[in-house]
């Protein structure tokens, strides 16, 4: 990336490469690789509209994620504080502290159905799962040192296959 500095403002030169469709996700798995968070997939023809989102330019940026254990979870409540009868919020260990997630790619069906066995089996506010029992979860979140536990944590998927937690 080369930078030009004109008085008060900066102009910055982004690398660009012509690829097929069908290649894109090839060219992004090996960019990404060498430590970029992302970038902008743009069809030539189409016109850069500021403040607008169009078809012609696509944001990709690849969020890593990370296998945690289940500690408890949280009745989701209307804004009147009204409890839904599901999922609202999971707790996951993570460095030895639980953290909060939010339900991400549960759909309401699970989130029901994941409350009411909570319920059943267990007590909805005091009880949880000890460090390492839990069932495991992948959780994706964004890229930030400056936070202690993660960013933007989202449940994408649990993991039957996996035994160790990666934190």
């Amino acid at each position: 990336t080369q930078l030009i500095r004109m008085q008060t403002q900066s102009i910055r030169f982004i690398p660009q490469s012509y690829i097929k469709r069908e290649e894109i996700a090839d060219w992004f798995a090996a960019n990404l690789r060498s430590g970029a968070e992302g970038g902008i997939i743009r069809d030539p023809d189409e016109k850069w509209q500021p403040g607008k989102r169009t078809w012609g330019y696509q944001k990709y940026v690849q969020d890593p994620t990370i296998d945690l254990r289940l500690k408890s979870v949280e009745e989701a409540k209307s804004e009147a504080g009204v409890p839904l009868g599901m999922v609202g919020r999971l707790n996951f260990w993570y460095k030895g502290n639980s953290i909060g997630v939010g339900p991400g790619k549960l759909t309401h069906a699970e989130r029901t159905e994941l409350w009411q066995q909570w319920s059943r089996d267990r007590h909805p506010v005091c009880q949880s799962y000890t460090p390492g029992s839990g069932p495991m979860a992948c959780i994706q979140y964004k890229r930030d040192d400056s936070y202690d536990a993660l960013r933007q944590p989202t449940f994408q998927h649990w993991r039957t296959d996996k035994d160790e937690a990666d934190a």
